[in-house]
């Protein structure tokens, strides 16, 4: 059975409605409020957008959210995507009042936690979104496989060593192509033309589920299987999902957030875009966990799964992952300084807070080369 979040962007926000300034000054700006925490951002949705740009306009809209918000201390930056946090950092500069927290593995997310500027870091496992995705597809079709990506990043370099490794163990002929920009248009270039090039199935970390999902039940899905990873399009026709419960990983990032500010404060949230899933995801994840929500979890409809399909997807199954229909989610963990508390209590069951420390020298020892 597929299973669904309840993942509508502005659904739960706008329940609770627009609430006055609360910090001191009569210059703050307005926000939303989710328990002790209150969301600073430009509506409609209150989160700081940085696509196409990226970095440059990541760190830009930080220094603006904070220019807004001088004089408060209890302040906390949350950036949803790995380019992100790196510039959260050199954004709040010399002032140790403000709080960060990050997803994934970026060297100065880490170097960011080691040095205490950075409270924590949920990190997800490119590497092995990349060998199960060559695996899966290894067992579907033989010969040459695809792997997009949905944009260019080191973490897409960790994923490529990952599906490199696995053809090789899998007898596959790997083509890896990260599109840059990494907007739509591009990536449906991309895939157009790994597929003329006579790939026998796809992974793709999509861009826009919502606008892309007709391209790829009409174009994709009718000549080779299709798998997601990273990024999902539920309705796509796909044959599976490869990547992390980003609700759950959103609602970790709130207990990051929480011990960070137990008394409450103010949040500003940064991300690409709010067209991709895992965005969405994480954001609601995120405010639902500040506001003491329950989980916020759905079955959705039944959907078959072929006898062959199903056989590909058990062939990665592992403590590392929960296989839940045609979900393969694989387990995140939780980087901070030390170590010191286990903040991850899903529906998933038990993940690990591991010190940042010991995270890199696992990585390195995977990569066979220092992060």
């Amino acid at each position: 059975m597929k299973l669904f979040r309840v993942v509508g962007c502005l659904a739960v926000a706008l329940a609770l409605g627009l609430l006055p300034a609360c910090g001191p000054g009569s210059g703050q700006p307005k926000g939303q409020q989710f328990g002790k925490y209150r969301l600073i951002g430009p509506p409609p949705d209150y989160t700081y957008l940085d696509l196409p740009e990226k970095e440059t306009k990541c760190l830009n809209n930080a220094q603006d959210a904070l220019t807004g918000l001088q004089g408060d201390k209890n302040v906390c930056l949350v950036g949803l995507w790995a380019y992100e946090p790196p510039q959260l950092l050199t954004a709040a500069g010399a002032n140790t009042d403000i709080k960060i927290v990050g997803f994934d593995e970026a060297p100065g997310t880490l170097d960011g936690v080691a040095n205490g500027r950075i409270y924590g870091t949920i990190v997800q496992n490119p590497y092995q979104f990349g060998y199960k995705s060559v695996k899966i597809m290894a067992a579907l079709a033989k010969g040459k496989v695809a792997f997009v990506s949905n944009n260019v990043d080191p973490f897409w370099s960790i994923a490529r060593t990952g599906a490199e490794k696995s053809a090789a163990e899998n007898g596959a002929e790997l083509v890896f192509r990260m599109p840059d920009p990494g907007d739509a248009a591009t990536q449906k270039e991309v895939i157009d033309t790994v597929l003329n090039q006579g790939v026998k199935a796809i992974a793709v970390s999509v861009t826009d589920p919502t606008n892309q999902t007709p391209y790829f039940k009409n174009d994709v899905v009718s000549r080779v299987p299709l798998i997601t990873q990273d990024n999902d399009a539920p309705d796509s026709g796909r044959v599976c999902y490869i990547g992390t419960d980003n609700y759950e990983a959103g609602r970790a990032a709130g207990r990051l957030v929480k011990d960070a500010m137990p008394d409450g404060g103010d949040i500003v949230i940064f991300v690409g875009n709010l067209s991709a899933l895992n965005a969405i995801q994480r954001r609601q994840g995120l405010l639902d966990e500040l506001a003491d929500k329950p989980d916020a979890v759905v079955q959705g409809p039944t959907a078959s799964v072929k006898a062959d399909e199903q056989k590909a997807i058990d062939s990665v199954k592992g403590d590392d992952v929960d296989i839940v229909g045609d979900q393969v989610l694989q387990k995140f963990r939780i980087v901070t300084k030390d170590g010191h508390k286990d903040y991850d209590k899903t529906v998933h069951g038990v993940k690990t807070t591991i010190p940042v420390k010991e995270f890199r020298e696992d990585l390195g020892k995977m990569l066979g080369k220092p992060w």
